[in-house]
């Protein structure tokens, strides 16, 4: 976990995630789609309701950059548009330049991590999946946090 702020921060940041994704409709979740990067403004821009109303399909990193917290987060810092570094920034998420599973890249936008899935994971849904990735997450954010970082 990044050190810049308490990690209790990024606790509370990591449970809004969790909670913010969980309306967003299971059939809209799809840990193989990616907004690509020469979208990122556009997608930035969606509102929530729109996103859900069009029905846009993302993956968990997707459906974050359109969260409100974390864009708001962004324009007090004067990005432009959300970006997967931001995101982790965001996050606490430590960036892992060269690994072959960054813990950004593959839990968040590729189904089969092989990093926190259980063996279990091809009977869950792409949604279930990210959840449970965002629960990985928090209790990550738990240990620390007790820890006094």
């Amino acid at each position: 976990m990044l050190s810049q702020e308490p990690a209790k921060v990024y606790l509370a940041r990591r449970r809004a995630a969790r909670k913010f994704f969980e309306s967003i409709p299971d059939s809209q979740v799809d840990l193989a789609d990616w907004v690509r990067e020469d979208h990122y403004a556009e997608h930035f821009q969606l509102s929530v309701e729109g996103a859900i109303q069009c029905g846009s399909v993302a993956c968990l990193a997707g459906w974050l950059f359109i969260m409100p917290e974390y864009r708001a987060w962004c324009l007090q810092r004067g990005h432009v548009a959300a970006t997967p570094n931001a995101l982790k920034e965001w996050l606490g998420i430590e960036h892992r330049i060269n690994e072959a599973h960054d813990v950004f890249n593959s839990p968040f936008v590729c189904r089969y991590s092989g990093l926190y899935d259980d063996p279990n994971a091809g009977n869950l849904s792409d949604k279930e999946i990210a959840e449970e990735r965002l629960t990985l997450l928090i209790n990550e954010a738990i240990e620390a946090a007790r820890g006094g970082a």
